[in-house]
């Protein structure tokens, strides 16, 4: 009986001093009022500020220019050299179908009928205009806002305009989506 109370003594100190810790240390904090303001769209209704990711600018290989339509209206964007974003250049052009993953996370998602290959990519905190490849649910994500880095995320480009953000958060599954070559 003495052996059980000291167990869950501790069982709840170790959890109180867990929910203690803030969600930072893990990666896993909700984008902060600044994070927002640098990389979203603010309560004004004005356009939002890309922030250039440092893995959408990777100096692995040139960068190749994408335009991204949306019903028909052209966005310039690029795609940087990793490899992943040359898998995906090759498959160019795709017609997809976005939709928002969750109330809670700034970006819209579609699926891809295979994987791109990402061997040796890291895992990346996306901002505002980023294309990123979740390689863990084989979906393309455009970013609309900055978020926090979920695994098996990899940034392979970018939007070159803030319209072309502003396009992502608008987009509806209804919506045609072009990837293509510029």
């Amino acid at each position: 009986m003495v052996k059980e109370h000291a167990r869950r003594t501790v069982l709840a100190s170790t959890l109180a001093s867990l929910a203690s810790l803030p969600l930072s240390v893990c990666g896993c904090a909700p984008v902060s009022d600044s994070d927002q303001a640098a990389g979203a769209r603010t309560g004004s209704g004005t356009s939002p500020r890309i922030i250039t990711s440092p893995a959408a600018t990777a100096s692995q290989g040139e960068h190749t220019p994408i335009i991204v339509r949306v019903n028909g209206t052209a966005y310039p964007a690029h795609l940087n050299g990793t490899q992943t974003a040359q898998a995906l250049v090759a498959r160019l052009p795709l017609t997809a179908s976005f939709r928002d993953y969750s109330p809670y996370v700034a970006k819209k998602v579609a699926d891809l009928d295979e994987p791109l290959d990402h061997d040796q990519m890291p895992n990346d905190d996306p901002v505002a205009g980023d294309i990123v490849y979740w390689s863990y649910k084989q979906q393309i994500a455009l970013y609309w806002r900055a978020a926090y880095r979920y695994i098996d995320t990899h940034v392979i480009g970018t939007f070159d305009s803030p319209e072309g953000v502003s396009a992502v958060q608008a987009l509806t599954p209804q919506d045609e989506v072009v990837i293509a070559l510029a």
